[in-house]
């Protein structure tokens, strides 16, 4: 089944790419377009294994782990992402998604603020912490998290959405 092509996907992706780090991080890349995530997360550990020092590797591992529920471990990745490059908001919206996902809301929280205090101009980060405001049933900061996302970019989707719960 779609499983056995998976991993003999996955298996020759390894076999092919050996120790060529920007082709595993690819071939991670194209395993999670096609939601593939254990198999991304796999490549992705890989080329972790051979260049340990590439921040967006483990921001990758952090991802897949945290949309696997494995937030603990998403969680450790995130950290060493951060580690290698403190500067990436990107990064911090990962880490408060995962303690959103964990109801650790005042960590998400603090963790969205940093993501907004490193980049104010991302919407994005606007509607994480909204969205995370939503989770903690505080409907009022959510909405200002939502309208503030959507004056920075209106064509953004996802406020429209949460604007339409609280």
């Amino acid at each position: 089944g779609d499983e056995d092509l998976a991993k003999a996907l996955e298996a020759l992706a390894i076999r092919k790419a050996g120790d060529n780090v920007r082709l595993l991080a690819t071939l991670g890349r194209t395993a999670e377009n096609l939601n593939r995530y254990n198999v991304a997360l796999r490549l992705y550990q890989r080329a972790s294994e051979l260049d340990p020092e590439r921040a967006p590797l483990h921001y990758r591992i952090g991802r897949l782990l945290r949309l696997l529920g494995q937030y603990e471990a998403a969680l450790e990745s995130l950290r060493k992402a951060v580690r290698l490059n403190p500067r990436w908001a990107r990064v911090y919206n990962e880490i408060g998604a995962a303690y959103r996902d964990l109801h650790r809301y005042a960590d998400a929280i603090d963790a969205h603020r940093l993501a907004i205090a490193l980049d104010p101009d991302d919407g994005v980060s606007y509607a994480s912490l909204g969205h995370t405001f939503e989770k903690a049933e505080q409907d009022e900061a959510a909405a200002q998290m939502y309208e503030k996302a959507l004056e920075l970019d209106p064509t953004f989707e996802e406020p429209y959405v949460g604007l339409a719960f609280v």
